[in-house]
């Protein structure tokens, strides 16, 4: 590869969180490299259609999961994706270009002030104040719609029908709000997005509706169906990369480097590399995060209206949400209604109506609250890797299943106190957990468990920077891809302005 590839920054990864900081750069001062190739939404999610199967069973999420890999799986040579990570995951991978930022649902929802104050064996080193400003630029960014009731967010249109369920839920849940959405409501054609039409399979969008890499950031100098194999160092600078495509290798150098490949990816690149004698090598690929879920079947005292909400929102519950046991849930009422699965289930159940009426309105007046738990850090799950092939160690999530028992009674308890009971409960954590987050595997931490500092760079280096949901040190309930967003656009305004001295703050760099 010719010298006039090398660049000032160059940046491994083209999802949110590589493409955000390349954003804060100029166009000439940074290269981005992704080894997936060019994504077809379109083809994709016929691609997802034609392989969709029916469940076999509520709890049985194999089916699913099994469709998404085929609709986008690369068929580049070493790009295959083999699953499960682990026999309890049901995470998905995509190696498609950006990656596991094309496949995701559209919920942009923001951590909990609580999970950056929350302390334990990694902990966030900054907090809401320093991030605002950035969450707020990647809310414009991700062209989210909201409840224009959370003030101080920056919401590019509000969700429609958000009204209908607060006013419904008003007395038993008033803090109630419609979920914010990373998809594209109120305009089409000038912004690089297609219109969402409602509610769909968003994880693959037919319309290209939902935000996406290339959808929300300008292009930038991009090399896709590019493997990066090797970091190279002399003493503690990282100063070239040896990468592959098309069966070429190469080698590009560089001032500075960001690693944002993802929670999988930063950390087996890591450990294929020769790393300067301070990085903390045993610590990268520990603290795995994600979530897993309960879905609770609740009956309510009136029927409940759904679909009346746009983009395949749903409704945030922060009454039955929060650390219960050292554990966030978020708990989100789903705004679709009940399935066959979940009718058969209750129509089997002791008590169940026999008479055509009351079959109605159980069936009308049943509601789903969804439970999104976290896999905390205490659990300590961790990555292994063998080459670039990544492993869960699930053991730790079967040691302690029984305090999700005892998180999810905790809210069976206070749905009781609002006279609210719970008809059946699906334990989905049981059976598998996974969200594809990946977070957790190279955290920044105010602990002495860092393995990058505030600033996302590499402890031990001089001018590595590792990005993306790998730096996050605690998700809580939430996901992480607003987040992580964010985070990308503030090391940009990091590398852009200060060439590796201190961090300007957020009043001067973001109006």
């Amino acid at each position: 590869m010719s010298d006039s590839l090398d660049t000032d920054v160059l940046i491994i990864g083209a999802g949110f969180a590589g493409r955000a900081a390349a954003d804060r750069l100029g166009v000439d001062d940074c290269l981005v490299l992704d080894r997936g190739e060019t994504m077809d939404p379109s083809a994709a999610a016929l691609e997802y259609a034609s392989h969709r199967p029916r469940y076999a069973h509520v709890l049985d999420l194999s089916p699913t999961v099994e469709a998404e890999r085929r609709a986008l799986q690369s068929s580049l040579l070493g790009n295959s994706v083999e699953l499960p990570l682990t026999a309890m995951s049901c995470n998905v991978y995509s190696y498609m270009q950006g990656g596991i930022s094309n496949w995701w649902g559209g919920y942009a929802s923001r951590l909990s002030d609580a999970t950056y104050t929350m302390d334990g064996v990694i902990a966030w080193p900054i907090g809401t104040n320093t991030l605002n400003p950035y969450l707020i630029e990647a809310e414009r960014a991700l062209r989210v719609h909201g409840d224009p009731r959370l003030i101080g967010r920056g919401y590019v249109g509000t969700m429609p029908g958000h009204e209908i369920w607060s006013d419904l839920l008003g007395a038993l849940l008033p803090s109630a709000h419609a979920t914010p959405e990373a998809k594209n409501l109120t305009r089409g054609g000038e912004t690089g997005m297609g219109l969402c039409v409602g509610i769909g399979h968003c994880a693959i969008c037919a319309n290209d509706a939902k935000a996406r890499p290339d959808t929300c950031f300008a292009p930038r100098r991009l090399f896709s169906r590019t493997r990066v194999h090797e970091i190279i160092f002399e003493g503690t600078r990282a100063v070239s990369v040896l990468a592959e495509t098309d069966g070429e290798t190469f080698e590009i150098g560089f001032e500075r480097l960001i690693v944002a490949a993802g929670g999988l990816e930063n950390v087996a690149l890591l450990r294929r590399s020769a790393l300067p004698s301070d990085v903390s090598r045993d610590l990268i690929g520990r603290f795995y995060q994600d979530h897993t879920a309960c879905e609770l079947l609740v009956e309510m005292p009136f029927e409940m209206p759904w679909l009346a909400v746009g983009a395949e929102a749903h409704v945030e519950i922060p009454e039955l949400s929060g650390y219960f046991h050292g554990i966030e849930v978020k708990t989100v009422l789903l705004t679709v209604p009940i399935d066959e699965e979940h009718a058969h289930i209750l129509l089997c159940s002791q008590n169940a109506p026999t008479d055509v009426k009351g079959v109605h309105r159980m069936l009308a007046r049943t509601a789903r609250f969804y439970l999104q738990m976290e896999i905390p850090p205490e659990w300590d799950l961790r990555l292994r890797t063998k080459g670039e092939r990544a492993f869960i160690d699930g053991l730790p999530y079967l040691a302690n299943m029984g305090y999700l028992d005892l998180l999810v009674q905790s809210v069976i308890r206070m749905l009781r106190d609002r006279g609210l009971e719970t008809r059946q409960i699906l334990p989905h954590y049981r059976d598998v957990f996974g969200g594809h987050h990946y977070s957790g595997t190279t955290p920044m931490s105010r602990t002495a468990l860092a393995v990058v500092d505030e600033n996302l760079r590499l402890i031990g280096t001089d001018n590595v920077f590792i990005s993306g949901a790998s730096v996050i040190p605690r998700c809580g309930g939430a996901g992480p891809t607003l987040t992580l967003t964010a985070l990308g656009l503030r090391l940009g305004d990091y590398l852009a302005n200060s060439r590796g001295h201190a961090l300007p703050t957020a009043s001067t760099t973001v109006s």
